[in-house]
């Protein structure tokens, strides 16, 4: 059974990002867009680097990490490597997440440090696993915990307000976009993307209310996952 949901959950999200399936009325209910393949109704091609803004990432080691919380506050680092091997969806989100490592001591420099919001994208920059570049998470219910890119990462934040939050992490699971990111990639042992290459990618994105409305028929998809997962 959470095969088969999860073999749905990944067909409908691919549907709706690509617009072969709308959100009708900005509901829960849907329909089968009929222009499939070309760019759906009402929504706009944009170049990433017309969206997001690079931040600053802070290249930690892993020796600099720990998984044991002691007495806060905590500076949380996300590493590339737990990007490819430790979270699995497409949001981060700290209210559930207890693995994200923090720094074993504050450095002296901390103020200087560039702390995170909700929002933002960490994305891992190289790769071994050819399937896995691009990979990229977007971060929800930070709260006032200080968050950094780390080792290896891209930092992006929507800065010019094209995207809705929670939608940014969906859009790059996306298969399409997906498969242009593998494209841009260098290397043959590690794979890895330029930053200049990479806001030169194009992104097909809905408007802003029906990216809210695919963010709530994902969730609910997400929640009954892991209804059954607990069940």
């Amino acid at each position: 059974k959470l095969a088969v949901k999860h073999r749905i959950k990944k067909g409908l999200m691919q549907e709706l990002l690509s617009g072969h399936r709308r959100v009708t009325g900005y509901g829960c209910a849907l329909r089968i867009q009929d222009d499939a393949g070309s760019i759906p109704k009402g929504w706009n091609t944009v170049k990433l680097g017309e969206v997001f803004s690079f931040l600053k990432s802070h290249a930690f080691s892993r020796d600099c990490l720990t998984s044991e919380h002691g007495t806060p506050p905590f500076i949380y680092n996300i590493h590339y490597g737990d990007l490819h091997a430790g979270y699995t969806g497409p949001l981060l989100d700290f209210s559930k997440e207890r693995g994200v490592p923090i720094l074993k001591t504050e450095p002296v420099s901390s103020d200087k440090l560039e702390f995170l919001h909700n929002g933002d994208l960490v994305m891992a920059d190289v790769s071994e696993d050819f399937e896995g570049v691009g990979t990229c998470i977007e971060l929800i219910n930070l709260e006032d915990r200080k968050v950094t890119g780390g080792l290896h990462t891209f930092v992006m934040r929507d800065t010019s307000g094209q995207t809705a939050e929670g939608f940014r992490g969906y859009l790059f699971k996306e298969h399409s976009l997906a498969k242009e990111l593998r494209r841009i990639s260098t290397g043959s042992s590690v794979h890895g993307i330029s930053k200049t290459n990479l806001a030169k990618v194009d992104l097909t994105l809905p408007p802003v209310e029906e990216q809210q409305a695919i963010v709530k028929v994902l969730n609910a998809a997400d929640r009954e996952l892991d209804a059954l997962e607990r069940k």
